[in-house]
C-alpha cells in the first residue's frame, strides 16, 4: 500500500470516530478527483459539486464499514458512481415529463423574463457553494433532494436543532451574498 493510501486509510478511520478535521483532509483530498471522475462518467456538469457533497456524506455516515482491503480511493469512486447513476436516473425521469409545460411557458413569459431567472438561479447556486460545508450540506439536502430536517438530522449525525441553526445561518449568508452581488452588478 502506497503511504497516501495508507494515509487516507488512517483519515477513513478517524472518520469513522466522527473526527471532522479528517473528514475535512479527506473532503479537500478527493473532492478534485471525483469532479474529474464525474467528468468522465457523466460529462461537465454544474451538478458535481451536489454529487459531491451527496459521497461525503456517505462517507461520514459508512466510514465504520470501510474494508481496509480496498483502496480508499476506489471506495470513494464506487460511492460516486452510485451516486452519479441515481442523479442520471432522476434526471432521465425529469425530462420524460411532457414537454408542454416548458412550451407553455416559454410562450407565456418574456425571454427576459426567463434570462433573468436563469441569472438568479446562477447566483443562487454560486452563493450556495461559498458556504461552509457545515451550513452547505443541510441546504443541499433540503433543496436539491427534498430531505427534512429530520431526513437532514437522521443522514448527518446532528440534532435537528442544529441542522435548523446551521440552515439559518447558511441562509442569512447567502442572503449577504446575494446582496453583496446584486451591489456590485448595479455599480
Amino acid at each position: 500500500m502506497r503511504r497516501e493510501e495508507h494515509d487516507d486509510v488512517q483519515l477513513i478511520r478517524r472518520i469513522a470516530a466522527h473526527d471532522r478535521d479528517a473528514f475535512e483532509l479527506l473532503y479537500d483530498r478527493y473532492t478534485s478527483r471525483i469532479i474529474a471522475f464525474l467528468n468522465r462518467y457523466l460529462g461537465a456538469s454544474e451538478r458535481h459539486e451536489d454529487i459531491v457533497n451527496d459521497v461525503m456524506i456517505v462517507v461520514w455516515q459508512r466510514a465504520a464499514d470501510f474494508r481496509s482491503t480496498s483502496r480508499p480511493s476506489s471506495w470513494l469512486l464506487g460511492i460516486a458512481r452510485r451516486k452519479a447513476l441515481t442523479a442520471y436516473h432522476r434526471a432521465t425521469k425529469a425530462h420524460a415529463k411532457p414537454i408542454s409545460n416548458w412550451a407553455n411557458r416559454c410562450a407565456e413569459e418574456a425571454p427576459e423574463d426567463i434570462a433573468l431567472a436563469a441569472e438568479r438561479l446562477d447566483d443562487i447556486r454560486k452563493a450556495l457553494h461559498k458556504l461552509p460545508l457545515d451550513q452547505r450540506t443541510p441546504l443541499i439536502l433540503a433543496s436539491y433532494h427534498n430531505c427534512s430536517q429530520q431526513e437532514i438530522a437522521t443522514r448527518t449525525g446532528y440534532p435537528v436543532s442544529t441542522i435548523k441553526s446551521r440552515m439559518r445561518q447558511g441562509l442569512r449568508r447567502m442572503k449577504v451574498a446575494l446582496n453583496d452581488m446584486h451591489a456590485l452588478e448595479s455599480s
